[in-house]
């Protein structure tokens, strides 16, 4: 929104954003490796928690609702979030990386046309 109605923009090639998308792809990085840290921690906590419900007289989780979940096989009973949730940094890395993309092609556009 600022690059829009900036009144006075600066002059000059505006390759030095080459060092904030590198930052906001670090970013999404960063996020995406989060992201994927906390879906291996708790897998391995439903494991536990499966291993410890087989000695028990019931087994809501373990038996009965991922049964009912179809295991997970079956992506119209359930899509698991952690990978829906991991795309989130990969759409926003994309958007970032098409907003460079799109800047630079305006500005290398505006230079043939002679603005």
């Amino acid at each position: 929104m600022i690059g829009v109605f900036w009144e006075h923009k600066p002059e000059g090639r505006p390759w030095w954003l080459v060092f904030l998308l590198a930052m906001l792809l670090g970013e999404c990085f960063a996020w995406y490796y989060l992201l994927r840290s906390y879906r291996q921690l708790n897998t391995a906590k439903y494991q536990v928690i499966g291993a410890l419900e087989t000695r028990l007289p019931a087994s809501p989780y373990w038996s009965a609702e991922w049964k009912a979940l179809g295991e997970g096989k079956d992506r119209k009973k359930y899509w698991p979030l952690s990978h829906i949730e991991s795309l989130i940094p990969i759409f926003f890395a994309a958007l970032f990386v098409g907003g460079f993309a799109a800047l630079m092609a305006m500005q290398t556009g505006s230079k043939f046309l002679g603005d």
